[in-house]
């Protein structure tokens, strides 16, 4: 509701020069006096006559806020709406490419690209047209980060314009359609970018295919690494190193949640395996 005004109409005899008013509103949880000098001359003339001076205060008006949304407002929502798709990919200047080099997506899922190069060559008007384009320097041992929502469905390119390479970006509109692409194709592709400066994977989490064989394309930025990956991946030795791009292979055959799991460094990630 709108504050209600509190009016003081105050009479001054002709001799008096200032007058102090003072009003307190009428709404907020500790009011706050509004005070207001009021400077009044007198009228001319053989009988002085009183200065009639009107004031109007209006109250304070509370704080807003903002209101949170029901339960029974969202009931209606997708949940996948507030998700957020995070993808690797990494682009190999010499190699003039990407890996991996096709990556399938939901539509109107929000989408961040985490990328990383191994060649001094900047990404040199990197675009995936229509939904993002940019001039932004990316060095190797850097991780950049790309966020677009995909709001039509197709395949679409990720292209380094200036050195003319590309990948696919592949936009469906369910999740069974993502998994009928990885089936059809007979593989799926996914990379990894290992930080211990970071303690982190970019990203964090897999989520792959139970039964469709399976390519991780890894670089690690600065150190060596021991990675497991689940059940299906028990590495002896070192098997990511910085500035190569090593691939592993194989095929989650357990749904499931997974650690993907930095055997030195002691940090880990997330390989979930969807059922068929």
């Amino acid at each position: 509701p709108n504050p209600t005004p509190i009016i003081h109409t105050v009479v001054v005899p002709a001799t008096s020069e200032i007058k102090i008013v003072v009003a307190t509103p009428t709404t907020g949880p500790t009011p706050v006096p509004l005070v207001q000098t009021v400077i009044v001359t007198p009228t001319p003339g053989p009988t002085a006559t009183p200065l009639v001076q009107v004031i109007v205060v209006t109250a304070t008006p509370e704080p807003t806020s903002t209101p949170s949304p029901t339960m029974e407002s969202m009931a209606g929502m997708s949940p996948e709406l507030h998700e957020v798709q995070e993808i690797g990919l990494i682009e190999n200047y010499a190699a003039t490419r990407f890996f991996p080099k096709n990556i399938v997506i939901l539509k109107d899922v929000p989408v961040r690209i985490y990328l990383t190069r191994l060649h001094r060559e900047h990404v040199n008007k990197f675009s995936i047209e229509p939904f993002y384009r940019s001039s932004e320097v990316i060095l190797p041992g850097e991780v950049g980060v790309i966020e677009f929502v995909a709001d039509q469905v197709g395949e679409y390119k990720i292209r380094n314009v200036g050195h003319n390479f590309e990948a696919a970006l592949i936009v469906v509109a369910t999740k069974e359609e993502v998994h009928q692409f990885n089936a059809d194709r007979g593989k799926q592709m996914y990379a990894l970018i290992h930080s211990i400066d970071d303690f982190r994977i970019f990203p964090d989490k897999l989520v792959v295919q139970e039964g469709v064989p399976f390519t991780v394309h890894n670089i690690s930025l600065i150190a060596e690494h021991k990675v497991s990956f689940g059940p299906f991946h028990k590495p002896e030795d070192i098997n990511i190193k910085p500035k190569e791009i090593t691939p592993i292979n194989f095929t989650p055959e357990k749904p499931g949640g997974y650690d993907i799991r930095h055997e030195l460094h002691g940090f880990t990630g997330e390989l979930i395996v969807e059922g068929k």
